[in-house]
């Protein structure tokens, strides 16, 4: 307030000089109260901003790191049954693929023929020009016709060839040392008969060794765990998914893409089922389809430290997660330390 005094006041001089000393003091103020406090709340504000961001990208990355686990929407309750399935069947095709691939190559295409009696399924086989009896033994399990012999780039680029001249349905692709399950191709047709609008599929799996004798049950369970409650975090952290118990329509296979050849990943497979599940959710059959082999001389024996490598390269080229990286780098390296000894 200005100070107004009586020009005969004795007290006129100082008053004049008090007026002034605070109209000095007053503009000096001015810039504290007019700037200086604003920029205080604009800095507030932004720190506010910034800190509420973090905490919501935190919170993100916690809900698709921590697994659910609840019921997935796309779980098949398939009953056992003793017949066909029978209606709107479906044509499968199992491909297989080998070099080299005695003694356990007998085994598996009579593991395959024994799930599709009374289906129609079709076993193709690929051979890169093995050395040993499994082309005649493939021959006279399936003809000529279903056999195809030429050099290939590994199990995926033979995986891909059968593929493309392939007409079923719905895919299928395992190892000359792996087996079906009997009943598998059964309960594959059952649940995509009664789910059209199911693009992949996968089951439950058993870990076997060379006598067929099951081994490494406790990890066997906890996929099996993983599988029946299929989350797409859990996939990105490792692979739980084995191609035994992998099925895949054939239209959404040409929307896919074909699969990574063996000298760009060993763990090409792992691409393609994450591939699969950024497109659509799979269908959860509980029941087991196949049976793994692991043995000394699979390539998963004798390659299982570039594989876990290759696997976290995998992860590494879908997600820049660091959650997801980090859990990829210790199940990989638990799976290499796990598998390092067979029994």
């Amino acid at each position: 307030m200005r100070m107004i005094c009586h020009p005969e006041s004795p007290t006129s001089a100082n008053s004049q000089w008090l007026e002034k000393d605070l109209l000095v003091e007053a503009k000096r103020k001015i810039p504290t109260e007019k700037f200086l406090t604003p920029l205080l709340v604009r800095t507030t504000r932004q720190v506010n901003v910034c800190f509420m961001k973090f905490l919501n990208h935190g919170i993100q990355w916690w809900r698709r790191s921590v697994f659910l686990l609840r019921k997935p929407r796309n779980t098949t309750t398939i009953e056992s049954f003793d017949t066909p399935p029978t209606g709107n069947s479906v044509t499968i095709s199992i491909a297989v693929s080998a070099r080299n691939g005695m003694p356990y190559l007998e085994e598996c295409i009579a593991s395959i023929l024994r799930a599709g009696e009374g289906l129609d399924a079709v076993v193709h086989y690929a051979d890169a020009c093995s050395s040993d009896a499994s082309v005649d033994c493939a021959r006279r399990l399936l003809g000529d016709d279903q056999v195809n012999v030429e050099e290939d780039e590994g199990w995926g680029d033979a995986i891909n060839r059968i593929f493309s001249k392939s007409t079923g349905d719905i895919f299928g692709a395992i190892g000359a040392d792996d087996m079906l399950a009997p009943d598998s191709l059964m309960h594959v047709s059952r649940a995509f008969a009664e789910n059209p609008g199911a693009r992949w599929a996968i089951g439950l799996y058993e870990i076997i060794d060379e006598q067929n004798r099951p081994i490494r049950r406790f990890h066997c369970a906890y996929k099996n765990f993983a599988i029946r409650h299929f989350r797409r975090p859990w996939l990105m952290a490792e692979n739980i998914i084995p191609n035994v118990s992998f099925f895949i329509r054939r239209d959404f296979r040409e929307e896919v893409g074909e699969m990574l050849l063996e000298r760009e990943t060993l763990a090409n497979d792992y691409d393609y089922f994450i591939r699969c599940a950024k497109r659509a959710r799979p269908l959860i059959i509980p029941h087991v389809l196949g049976r793994w082999r692991y043995h000394r001389t699979s390539q998963s024996g004798r390659n299982m430290h570039r594989m876990s490598r290759d696997a976290w390269k995998v992860c590494r080229s879908h997600t820049r997660n660091p959650i997801y990286l980090a859990a990829n780098a210790l199940c990989s390296l638990r799976n290499a330390l796990l598998f390092d000894k067979v029994g």
